[in-house]
């Protein structure tokens, strides 16, 4: 598959998918395997940590959920403060594996011409990225994040005016390409936050519309999926419930077991779908490198010319 090349509209959603035809067995094989440890060690720590606030849950009405909230936290310290430690770091490592594996594995098979990735040069990628994920996940936080509020704080005062339906339809896929755009360019020409940021926006602005409808796509793509295979499922099951004679009671164990695995099952199935996003934002950061496209003919230029020799 040649990744350094423009692409139309329709290029940019097929050729997503047929990275998927060609790579989707490694690449998910290899997603699961660092993402799974990770995710099912952080439902233990959840469920073990707080599953006496978890149960309660479903047993609080009213305003005494507040209290109750209050007197878990107080009572539980400092094991309650540490279990939300590990929680977050087991957080921030999962986003870590989760934003971090499209861009790299796009990055091992562009450059290398290879057919598939193996486990270990996937780990070794996502160690010795750290240091740039951790310096990405802080601009995030405390640049791009105030930069995004400030644009949806005006863009609500337009919410009562048709206009402003529209800025957030095409607000949206901008943060969410030149978010991405900024981990790739950060991973890819071994740039800082800033200048990959700028290096974003450049490409994000260079064509607008066509990055702008692509990302539209896949969002919609996959609203079909999850709506097919998660919001379907729960409503069925949410009036089968209230309908039954023998109503499920919200404090029953098995109406607890219910929810807790939808959520388990919605969490992965988002995580894997992400890569739709991620991948196809991938493919329109290669499609605006031209200078990659430019670097790429003359290699092949140069490999022609010491064959003929």
């Amino acid at each position: 598959m040649n990744f350094y090349r423009e692409r139309t509209f329709g290029e940019l959603i097929s050729d997503t998918f047929n990275f998927f035809r060609q790579y989707g067995k490694n690449y998910f094989k290899n997603f699961l395997l660092l993402n799974g440890g990770v995710l099912i060690l952080l439902m233990l720590v959840i469920g073990i940590g707080f599953g006496d606030f978890i149960s309660s849950i479903f047993q609080q009405k009213g305003p005494e959920d507040v209290q109750f909230f209050a007197a878990y936290v107080s009572q539980g310290s400092p094991l309650f403060w540490l279990i939300s430690l590990i929680s977050m770091i087991l957080f921030i490592l999962l986003g870590m594996i989760v934003y971090s594996f499209p861009a790299l594995y796009l990055k091992r098979v562009s450059e290398n011409d290879v057919s598939g990735v193996s486990l270990n040069e996937m780990t070794t990628d996502l160690r010795n990225g750290l240091g740039k994920f951790l310096r990405f996940f802080l601009g995030l936080l405390f640049v791009l994040t105030p930069i995004f509020m400030i644009i949806f704080f005006f863009t609500g005062l337009l919410i009562m005016l048709i206009i402003g339906y529209i800025l957030i339809i095409l607000i949206l896929p901008v943060m969410i390409n030149i978010i991405n755009f900024t981990l790739m360019d950060m991973y890819h020409a071994e740039e800082g936050f800033f200048a990959a940021l700028n290096e974003a926006f450049k490409i994000q602005f260079t064509k607008f519309w066509k990055y702008i409808g692509s990302t539209i796509v896949m969002y919609i793509i996959i609203q079909a999926v999850t709506t097919i295979l998660v919001i379907i499922p729960m409503s069925i099951f949410g009036v089968r419930t209230f309908l039954s004679a023998n109503q499920m009671q919200s404090t029953s164990p098995s109406f607890v077991i219910m929810v807790v695995v939808l959520y388990f099952f919605t969490i992965v199935l988002s995580l894997f779908l992400y890569n739709l996003i991620a991948i196809n934002a991938g493919l329109m950061y290669y499609d605006g490198r031209e200078d990659l496209h430019e670097k790429v003919a003359l290699d092949e230029l140069d490999a022609i010319g010491k064959r003929e020799e």
